[in-house]
């Protein structure tokens, strides 16, 4: 069941070699929206409890999905003025209404087995990934990985977790080290950048929660292997992000990866909406927009909604953050929520799908279940 539902969620994307497609815009629009909601529909089926339909929740819970509703609302009113503009807000809808009508299975087996199936599909789909760059079949000009979720940023970051899972959830043996290794691969072979530097930080958190010299040894180990990755395989398309990155964090100038460039240019934008529109940004977002497009999560929900909606949606990310971190003291959910947050500062990812329904998933394991049963039923027993 578990790999069923993991196989719904993350393969849709594969309908692009298929029906055509262009970096920019792909032809399957109608097609796509329907594979979205039966994936939605199959994920329902598999996880979630049938009987527990409209069941009381967690207070947290339901003023979060009043707030994702409501930005729905300022976003329906915005685009009869601005016009309907990017509908990927969409699918954060579709991906919370299965959390928002059912309750999660009142056992934590299968949301283990769900990401132990995440390993698996990542690793079939990594190898699928490499047979397609040597087939030269790669649907994006850089030839990037993006196993069947359409877009490199998000397998990336899928892998991460796929990472954390194996990092916290299972003692490490030649297996499980295969698994990593493979994963990270995979990760590499993205070419995304901030893919690659959220990896950097798993190994970090990880190694650091062992000893010094555990943590000094997987330092130089990583750093090894990256060098030789840059210098032997690493594509043209991320050496030129990486050294773009280095050009500007060292102020030099140059010519620099378009993607750095761009999320420089758009704090700069905030910055001057912050100062000269600051009561419409605090209320509605900015001006001509009903749905802002930024290469961060922050900055594109500021621009859609507003500074007071942006406050109490990431407000309560943070507070599910904490609740992992310092109330159910797990490592694993901790992780995967800091990444989350992390990334929001450099990446629009739940303008993605699947990562809207991860997410989803991720915040109902932290408040459905009281302490004392996910502290005694842990989703990381080691094995």
């Amino acid at each position: 069941m578990a790999v069923l539902c993991v196989l719904a969620i993350t393969t849709i994307y594969y309908v692009f070699y298929f029906i055509g497609f262009s970096e920019s815009q792909s032809d399957g629009g109608a097609l796509l929206l329907l594979l979205k909601l039966l994936s939605v529909a199959f994920f329902t089926i598999f996880s979630l409890n049938f009987n527990s339909l409209f069941s009381r929740k967690n207070s947290a819970l339901y003023l979060f999905y009043v707030t994702i509703f409501f930005g729905l609302i300022v976003l329906l009113i915005k685009s009869t003025f601005y016009g309907f503009g990017d509908l990927k807000y969409f699918n954060v809808i579709i991906s919370c209404l299965p959390f928002l009508l059912f309750d999660l299975n009142k056992s934590l087996k299968f949301h283990h087995a769900f990401f132990k199936a995440l390993v698996i599909v990542l690793l079939i789909q990594i190898a699928l990934d490499f047979y397609i760059l040597f087939s030269g079949l790669s649907l994006w000009e850089n030839k990037a990985f993006i196993g069947g979720v359409g877009n490199a940023n998000s397998f990336g970051f899928i892998c991460n977790l796929a990472i954390s899972y194996l990092l916290y959830c299972k003692r490490l043996n030649a297996k499980y080290i295969a698994c990593i290794s493979l994963l990270s691969l995979g990760v590499l072979f993205t070419s995304s950048l901030m893919s690659v530097l959220f990896m950097m930080l798993n190994y970090l958190a990880y190694s650091l929660k062992r000893n010094l010299l555990f943590t000094i040894l997987v330092c130089i180990m990583f750093v090894l292997s990256i060098v030789l990755f840059y210098e032997y395989f690493m594509s043209d398309h991320l050496k030129f992000k990486i050294e773009s990155l280095i050009s500007l964090l060292s102020g030099e100038g140059g010519n620099q990866s378009r993607s750095v460039s761009l999320r420089v240019h758009i704090y700069s934008i905030f910055f001057d909406n912050l100062t000269n529109n600051f009561l419409y940004l605090l209320l509605f977002g900015y001006q001509n927009y009903s749905y802002y497009i930024a290469d961060s999560q922050f900055l594109t929900y500021f621009g859609s909604f507003g500074l007071l909606w942006s406050f109490v949606f990431f407000a309560f990310l943070f507070t599910t953050l904490y609740r992992a971190r310092f109330v159910l003291k797990n490592e694993f959910l901790t992780m995967v929520m800091l990444q989350f947050i992390l990334y929001f500062i450099v990446n629009r990812i739940l303008d993605y799908y699947p990562i809207p329904l991860i997410l989803f998933l991720v915040i109902t394991l932290i408040w459905r279940f009281d302490n004392d049963f996910i502290k005694s039923r842990s989703a990381c027993i080691r094995t």
